[in-house]
């Protein structure tokens, strides 16, 4: 936890949902993948290579697991609210992504807290009894 001091807001979100999600879900999937952050120019022009730059704006995790109305997934992009009550907003190429998502059959949703994250996961994988 050394590099801790390091985390923004949203890293901190994240990986509260992703340990949340893997103690209640440990069979279920859930990818992030990491195409924010500043690269050099050789790692940019490679992972641009490779099909990152198609990336742009894709969501922050997906769950490939289908749900219990049988959507293919979910689709969050995560984003935080600042002390001073203002939020942070998805850019154009995120809800790009979110729509074409939710177009494949995959549930896309933005969210601002763990609290959020919890219930939408819990209304799509765990059976009301």
């Amino acid at each position: 936890m050394g590099y801790a001091k390091h985390y923004s807001k949203e890293d901190i979100l994240q990986g509260n949902c992703v340990r949340w999600f893997v103690m209640q879900f440990p069979d279920l999937s859930i990818m992030h993948a990491p195409n924010e952050g500043k690269r050099t120019p050789f790692e940019q022009a490679r992972l641009n290579f490779v099909g990152q730059k198609k990336g742009k704006g894709f969501p922050d995790l997906i769950i490939f697991d289908t749900t219990l109305d049988g959507s293919k997934g979910l689709a969050i992009e995560l984003k935080v609210v600042y002390r001073s009550g203002k939020k942070n907003k998805p850019t154009k190429e995120q809800l790009d992504w979110l729509q074409r998502l939710e177009n494949s059959g995959f549930k896309a949703f933005v969210v601002y807290t763990i609290k959020e994250f919890i219930s939408i996961v819990r209304e799509n994988y765990l059976k009301k009894s």
